[in-house]
This record gives C-alpha cells, sequence and structure tokens, in this order.
C-alpha cells in the first residue's frame, strides 16, 4: 500500500512471534491470513502485514510482507535487519484473550526450520549466536519477539522452542541429519492368547523430544516359541496424528511363545534425520505370574466425540494385597483433553478419587493437575487397619476434549507401598484417549425472530444439540441432521451438505458445518404444511399472547405474523433447500 511503501535492510535476525488468533483445527488458513492482512493493513494502518512470513498448523508457509528478500516488516517497536515469522494461532498466554492455548504442531515447528534456515544459510549467520539487533541491544539470532519488547508473544510454548529452533536450524543450515529416537514402544495388552492381534505404537521423536512426522516406520517380528523360532516379513506402521505416533498390527500369533518386534524409523526423503530403532516383546498364551499386580487404564482405549462434554478414564489396580499407600504421575496431550476439575471449591485443577479410597478410611496428600504441561499427581493412603486388596479403582479422570486426535495416556510414575512400608511389585499398562471430528455444527435462523434459541437438531447417531440465543449448534454425529422447532416446518440436512457447504461458501466456513438453516415460520399445527388450517389457528388467537401463534416473538399475535404465514402459504416441510 502506499500508505507504507516497502523499506529495506539486511537480516541479521529471526524473530518469532504468534498471531494470538484462535486454534480451531477446521478453520481455512488462508482466509485468516487475508483476515490478518485486512487487521494489519486497514486497522493498524500498516499498510500490509507486519510479519514477514506466517505458518498455518499444516506446515503451510504464506507471504507476509510484500517486497520480497530482505523487507523491514512492522512487528515490533524495533523491525530492521530482522525477518519476522507469525504463526498462526495462539501458543501461550492467550488468557487474556479469552482464547485457548495450542502446543505448535511438528508440522509448523519443520517449515519454521527449513524458513530460517534458508535465510540465515543465506546470510552466512550462525542460528545459535548473538549479536545486536536494530536499537533493542545484544539478542540472540533466533528470538522471540517477548526478548525485543514487552508483549507476551509468541506464548510460553512456541518461546519454549526456542533452544531447539536454534540447534536444530544449526543442523539444517550445516546439512546435518538429526537422529531420531524410537522413545516409546507399546502394545494394547499385556499378554495375548493365541489368535489374537498384536496392536502396538511407536512413538518416533528427535533429539531433543519434538515428535518426528512423515518417517517410514517398519516392525520386524521374530517368533521364539517352544517349538522354533522364525522370522516373520517386516510390516508397516501407520503415521495416526502429527505427536509422532505410529500404529500397526500382527495377527500372525497362533503359537504360544514371546513374540520380539525390532522396529526401525527412517526418513523417506534421506534428508531431515538419520535412521534409528528399538525392539519390544510381548508374550502370546503365556500366562502371567501369579500374584502379578497390575495398575491399569480403563478403558484401554477410548474414543469419543470432539463435541462431547465430558468423557471418563480410570485408572485401577488389580490383584493386589495390602496396598496402603499410592502415589501416581499421569501423562497425557493438553492439546487433545484437558482434566475437567472435579472440586471447583478448591484452587487448581484435582481428579476424582476412586472406590479403593472412597469405600474405606483414607487421605489423600496430593491431588493436582497440571493442565500447561498434561501431568496428573495423586498420592493417597488409607488410614487404620484399612488396606486394599484385590481390585480396587485409585482414580477417575473427567476429560473435556479440545480437538481431533489421540493422545497416550501414560502412566509415567507408579509407587505401590503395602502395609509396613514394603513396596509392591507391579506392572503398568497405559491408554489411549482418541477424539473423533465425528461432529456437524452450523446455524438456525428462526424466521422473523431476533431470538434464534430453542430449535432442536437430532443427527444420525440420534444426538441432540439445541440451539443458543445466535442460533448456532453443535452436535455429536454425522449427517443428515433434522431440525425442529414448534411453529415452524422441519429442516433436513442431508449426507454432504457440510461438504458441498465448504465447498461452495466463504472460506472460513468449517468442513464440519452445514452453514445457515432458515426455518419457516406458520406451521402451527405441525403437520409440515403451512395452510388454512393454520391461519385458522392464528386468527382464533388474534390479539393475545398465545406463544406458538406468536411467531416474530414481539409479545402480541397481530398481522405481522399473519404476514408470515401468509408469505410461506402453501410451503411444505421438511425442507432441505434453505435459500
Amino acid at each position: 500500500s502506499p500508505r507504507r511503501p516497502p523499506t529495506y535492510a539486511p537480516v541479521t535476525h529471526v524473530i518469532i512471534h504468534h498471531t494470538a488468533t484462535p486454534n480451531n483445527p477446521y478453520q481455512d488458513w488462508a482466509q485468516v491470513v487475508r483476515s490478518i492482512w485486512n487487521y494489519h493493513a486497514n486497522t493498524l494502518w500498516w499498510g500490509d502485514i507486519g510479519y514477514n512470513f506466517l505458518i498455518d498448523p499444516n506446515g503451510v508457509i504464506y507471504e507476509g510482507r510484500a517486497g520480497g528478500d530482505d523487507v523491514v516488516g512492522i512487528h515490533d517497536t524495533f523491525n530492521r535487519g530482522s525477518m519476522a515469522i507469525g504463526f498462526i494461532g495462539c501458543y501461550g498466554n492467550c488468557g487474556y484473550l479469552g482464547l485457548a492455548d495450542a502446543q505448535p504442531s511438528p508440522p509448523m515447528l519443520d517449515s519454521a526450520v527449513n524458513l530460517m534456515a534458508w535465510k540465515l544459510g543465506q546470510k552466512g549467520i550462525d542460528p545459535t549466536s548473538i549479536s545486536v539487533y536494530d536499537g533493542a541491544g545484544v539478542v540472540p539470532v533466533i528470538a522471540g519477539g517477548r526478548d525485543v519488547v514487552a508483549t507476551y508473544s509468541p506464548g510460553d510454548y512456541l518461546y519454549a522452542r526456542l533452544p531447539w529452533f536454534r540447534d536444530t536450524t544449526a543442523q539444517r543450515v550445516n546439512c546435518q541429519a538429526t537422529t531420531c529416537r524410537i522413545s516409546d514402544v507399546r502394545f494394547d495388552k499385556e499378554g495375548y492368547a493365541p489368535g489374537e492381534t498384536i496392536h502396538l505404537t511407536a512413538e518416533v521423536v528427535d533429539h531433543q523430544g519434538i515428535p518426528v512426522t512423515g518417517a517410514d516406520v517398519y516392525a520386524v517380528v521374530t517368533e521364539i516359541t517352544a517349538a522354533e523360532m522364525g522370522l516373520r516379513p517386516p510390516f508397516q506402521l501407520v503415521e495416526v496424528d502429527p505427536g509422532g505416533h505410529y500404529r500397526g498390527s500382527f495377527s500372525a500369533t497362533s503359537i504360544a511363545g514371546r513374540y520380539h518386534f525390532d522396529i526401525s524409523a527412517g526418513d523417506p526423503a534421506r534428508q531431515r534425520f538419520a535412521p534409528c530403532s528399538a525392539s519390544a516383546s510381548v508374550g502370546v498364551g503365556i500366562a502371567p505370574p501369579p500374584g502379578n499386580t497390575v495398575v491399569k487404564v480403563e478403558p484401554e482405549h477410548l474414543v469419543a466425540s470432539w463435541c462431547s462434554f465430558e468423557e471418563h478414564t480410570a485408572i485401577s489396580v488389580k490383584n493386589v494385597s495390602q496396598l496402603r499407600t499410592v502415589s501416581l504421575e499421569v501423562l497425557y496431550d493438553p492439546a487433545v483433553v484437558q482434566v475437567v476439575d472435579a472440586d471447583p471449591s478448591r484452587r487448581g485443577v484435582q481428579v476424582r478419587p476412586d472406590g479403593g479410597f472412597l469405600s474405606r478410611p483414607s487421605t489423600v496428600t496430593r491431588n493436582e493437575v497440571d493442565t500447561d504441561d498434561g501431568r496428573i499427581y495423586f498420592e493417597a493412603s488409607t488410614i487404620g487397619t484399612e488396606t486394599i486388596n484385590g481390585h480396587a479403582g485409585l482414580i477417575i479422570i473427567d476429560w473435556r476434549p479440545q480437538m481431533p486426535g489421540i493422545t497416550d495416556i501414560t502412566l509415567a510414575n507408579v509407587t505401590l507401598t503395602a502395609d509396613g512400608g514394603h513396596p509392591i511389585a507391579h506392572t503398568r499398562q497405559g491408554g489411549i484417549v482418541e477424539i473423533l471430528p465425528n461432529c456437524v455444527s452450523g446455524v438456525i435462523v428462526l424466521q422473523g425472530r431476533s431470538d434464534h434459541s430453542g430449535a432442536a437438531v437430532t443427527a444420525a447417531s440420534g444426538a441432540q444439540a439445541t440451539t443458543d440465543a445466535e442460533g448456532g449448534f453443535t452436535v455429536d454425529g454425522g449427517e443428515p441432521i433434522t431440525v425442529s422447532r414448534a411453529g415452524y416446518l422441519t429442516a433436513v440436512a442431508s449426507v454432504g451438505t457440510a461438504a458441498l457447504h465448504a465447498s461452495t461458501s466463504s472460506p472460513d466456513t468449517a468442513a464440519a458445518s452445514v452453514g445457515t438453516i432458515t426455518l419457516l415460520a406458520g406451521d402451527l399445527n405441525q403437520d409440515n404444511l403451512i395452510n388454512v388450517f393454520d391461519l385458522a389457528i392464528i386468527a382464533s388467537h388474534l390479539d393475545t399472547d398465545d406463544a406458538l401463534s406468536d411467531l416474530n416473538a414481539d409479545g402480541v399475535v397481530n398481522i405481522l405474523d399473519i404476514a408470515l404465514i401468509a408469505g410461506n402459504f402453501g410451503q411444505q416441510g421438511p425442507q432441505s433447500d434453505w435459500k
């Protein structure tokens, strides 16, 4: 824009920001970029986007400020000599804006490293160095916005990644491949019956624990039985989420014995990271030793909808004797689920003690949840002569879905102590919570009204929701959905409506949205047809406050309500075209 023509200065620093905008995974990110442009160019009067580049959660890089190489952006008090990168979304410290925080996705991080390696490699600058930046003094070459001016940007989650950015960018500038690491291999059960399918998950991270996406992960199974030791053909594990989790299944388990899995991960492009490997084994048809105590997550695999308000996971102990004290540390991904506070009257967030402690005298010495890092801490003991024997629940975790995805529920630290202070040997069995994006949203407009609340929305699953005053709704399940409200014709959104809406409407429409549905007013006798019988009903209630006949909800039945019926005379439901 002529308001701010481009100016230029050689880049000496990369400044990391976040845009402090919502993290809705179904947003059209290009539309968000256009919105940011409008705000920066026309509201703040900067003439263009302040950042040189933006990156969306899918790793797509957008040019921000026009002008090409070394153009000076507007993002801080000090701008000359910087290349500013805006991570689209909110990555910490956005509570004051009423926004939920999220962790930056692995594709974002990888794209940012590529972008920084290109620019700093072009300039011959060491990404791990520090130097003088404009008027801000000496700062790291890769710095956060808060290193330059007083700001929360780029948020605590993203700011904590800066050391990783510096090291990884330096490696990429020098064409070095970092070594990956298979940090965890987990089976869905502790043991299997012959013929039962083994499901396993491998977690692949880099040298600093950042999830690695896009890897080729394979497993080779060695079957060790009393009769033979055989090598099975390799099979591939499939990437299931951006958290570096890869899953596979092995079903050739007809013979009892131990099955040994050698797992390897490699970069298909042979550029990002060097290969890595790990091993794990599990028994088939091998009975656990008698008296084996198990602490486990139940259910092992919880599947819920993104629209679900609350879901539950229990952690229990099996086959225990004289258990006195329990100490748990449980890990989860706070970007996928969050813990619902079990006791809002107390400071902080807590989980619920379960039957093992509720059914006998006990004391809880620690019950706290770190909702930023996704860690649950719980410690409790029984009192007096009571101890826990056999099977018992320890805690119940109430989850609220945050976004579609999969998170492991990891029993990171478990200590069981018997009466007398002796530790109890045990095994641990974690679990998985999977949040599916199987829900539909939209807006219902009640013709003639400004308050659009009270319409009932029913999904194909049978789940129901009610619209709010703005007409908004979100319902668990898929299409078709049926919408009804007393005094209005019903409407149906058939299978494919949301996809069609996303392809033909404004770019900010979520793929799971059916858009705006307008219900036609006037079906007073609820026969899904607006005709003379409806006119007769409204005529009998003229000049009254009959709620059903008062179609426009202005407090009186009058000519305005009759006009609504007359305008829709002959219309029949269920509607499928709301235009």
